[in-house]
Formats: structure tokens, sequence, C-alpha cells
């Protein structure tokens, strides 16, 4: 449909392949664009050790979390949604 003209729906189409994936027990990799939000995020992926090293170094919010590096950049995606 691209090649014809078309439009393709990246967010909806990128965020359906993410909810199949993890229905099915996967994980969608971090280095391709993702459109989950932050919520679902942690859902996907196990935040336990991570959550634990940052309260035990105590790590200010300051320094960036896991979901801060690899979601989509402002203004790319609107994941308000």
């Amino acid at each position: 449909a691209v090649k014809q003209g078309g439009v393709w729906d990246a967010k909806k189409n990128v965020r359906e392949m993410e909810h199949w994936t993890k229905n099915l027990g996967g994980w969608h990799a971090t280095y391709t664009d993702i459109c989950c939000t932050h919520k679902e995020f942690r859902e996907t992926f196990d935040h336990t050790l991570n959550d634990k090293i940052r309260k035990r170094l105590s790590v200010p919010d300051t320094i960036p979390s896991i979901y801060s590096t690899v979601k989509p950049e402002a203004g790319l995606v609107d994941l308000s949604d």
C-alpha cells in the first residue's frame, strides 16, 4: 500500500505487533522503534533488579531510566492515548 502512495500508520502497527508479541510471551527489541507507554514497558520487561539497584545506590531522578533511553523522541510518536 505504501508503494502505491498509501499511508502506513506506524504507531498503530508497531503497537499491534508489540501487544501480539507480548501475548505470545515474547518482547520487542529495544534497539528498534517502540511505541509502548512507560507502564506497558514495565509490564513487558522485568525491572526488579534495576529498581533494586537504583534504590540501593540512591540513584537520583536525573539519571535516565531505561525507558527514557529507548522511547521515541519527543514529537515523533504521541503515546498519550
